[in-house]
């Protein structure tokens, strides 16, 4: 009796493919329920909203493949957001803009880094007290509203 309930069940190779499987017969199905899903206009708007989450899971992608961890990338997003949005609602151009978003993960990032590699703390504990921290600021920052008077180029055309 010890040995069945020791037993360990392996994924074969077919057990790989149900995350791919279920997507196939996910889009085949939105393709029959609506003739507006194939649609170019539909397909660009869900590559539109879904670009920066793509962007941050190849991300963290990489780190998770090398074995690590990190929690405060999604309160990084929010903060390096609400700073572009700031500078670009300051009258900064929007290359300045971004690239002051861009210089701020990359700060962030290399505080978490020092941490980890420096003083030895753990990933996980580095970047959950990060996200609390950043989290804080950012609605300090924001003092929770909206970033408002962004130039009218910035605004959606359609």
């Amino acid at each position: 009796m010890g040995s069945a309930m020791n037993t360990v069940v392996k994924p074969g190779r077919l057990d790989r493919l149900w995350p791919y499987a279920t997507l196939v017969i996910l889009f085949i199905s939105l393709s029959i329920a609506s003739p507006h899903f194939l649609s170019a206009r539909n397909l660009g708007s869900v590559a539109r909203q879904t670009a920066v989450i793509n962007i941050i899971a190849l991300g963290m992608t990489l780190v998770i493949v090398s074995g690590g961890i990190d929690l405060s990338v999604g309160a990084l997003l929010g903060f390096c957001s609400i700073l572009g949005a700031n500078a670009l609602a300051s009258g900064l151009g929007i290359s300045m803009s971004l690239a002051a978003a861009a210089g701020c993960g990359l700060l962030w990032g290399g505080v978490n880094g020092l941490l980890i590699v420096v003083l030895g703390i753990t990933p996980f504990i580095v970047t959950l007290g990060m996200m609390g921290v950043i989290r804080g600021l950012t609605l300090v920052i924001s003092r929770g509203l909206p970033v408002v008077n962004l130039p009218k180029s910035f605004e959606k055309r359609r």
